[in-house]
């Protein structure tokens, strides 16, 4: 179940040369000045780049950091993108909009033809923000599209379009830059929706005002710890325990923890074989609001 990571150490050469990981550029050029890739051409500079690795399956994400963002007197645009083809120009971009009047928003390239926007908000992108998009196939018919900030879901779409991309396995990103507008983007990372992050007898602590722990993978904690706590503390985790599968006959996870004024489990759903809890606990001022949702699962003998 790979993952694969970018830092981008090599500057003044073009991503061919010198990366982490090997790259292809699918439009345009790039270049790599202090350690961030960017469009070679300042004015009307366009790129698409691919990174040449291949994740367990199209149910993946990939995300990046914004480590130079500016408007200047024109416009910058870029962002990660998924299921992006290993022959063609075609893939799903979550992308910043940097202009006078900021926002994201989330396009499909199919053959180098770009949809007009999918979905879109008027957030401002920032420079320091760090975008992720995820990708899931629902059914025939649906793909789904969840679109991150710094963490926060910001858009989710579900791609029901005759265009609409099944397939891919490699992730990549897409930049352009006109004017004196600067983009330029770093800590990139691709990986398979479906890895399984092993944190036995791990500790998660969280403090702060709005402290939040968002599992991104399946989680199997056997004996962990996880505490929150702050005055709107909350443990999310949801539809990524949904349809869990495990070869072992049963699995054991405790010591989940909120404390607050406003203490949550939210959407928290375990299907497994057999499952034993223990130690999940919530206090507060409020007076605890949560919810913990589990579903026990059998299979049928033949």
């Amino acid at each position: 179940m790979p993952r694969y990571t970018e830092s981008w150490p090599t500057d003044g050469t073009t991503i061919s040369t010198g990366q982490d990981l090997t790259w292809a550029e699918v439009d345009g050029d790039s270049t790599v000045v202090s350690n961030r890739i960017t469009p070679a051409s300042v004015n009307d500079g366009t790129c698409a780049v691919r990174a040449e690795h291949d994740t367990a399956s199209s149910e993946m994400y990939a995300e990046l950091t914004y480590g130079v963002l500016t408007a200047g007197d024109a416009s910058s645009v870029g962002g990660p993108m998924v299921r992006f083809s290993a022959s063609a120009n075609t893939g799903y971009c979550f992308q910043a909009i940097k202009n006078p009047t900021p926002s994201y928003d989330l396009r499909r390239w199919v053959g180098s033809s770009e949809s007009a926007a999918l979905a879109s908000s008027a957030q401002d992108c920032l420079q320091g923000d760090r975008a992720r998009l995820e990708v899931r196939t629902i059914d025939a018919n649906t793909v789904r599209l969840d679109c991150y900030v710094n963490g926060i879901l910001l858009i989710t779409f579900d791609d029901t379009d005759a265009a609409r991309i099944m397939t891919g396995t490699r992730g990549g990103a897409r930049l352009y830059r006109n004017g004196t507008a600067t983009i330029g983007m770093d800590d990139f990372e691709i990986g398979d929706l479906n890895e399984v992050v092993a944190a036995d007898s791990g500790s998660y602590l969280l403090t702060g005002a709005a402290a939040q722990l968002e599992y991104d993978r399946i989680l199997v904690a056997a004996g962990g710890s996880y505490a929150l706590t702050g005055a709107d503390v909350s443990l999310t985790r949801s539809n990524r325990f949904s349809g869990f599968t495990t070869h072992l006959p049963y699995a054991f996870l405790d010591g989940f923890s909120a404390t607050g004024a406003d203490d949550t489990f939210s959407g928290f759903t375990l299907h497994m074989p057999l499952a034993f809890f223990s130690g999940f606990t919530e206090s507060g001022s409020a007076g605890g609001g949560g919810s913990l949702t589990y579903r026990w699962t059998r299979k049928r003998r033949r």
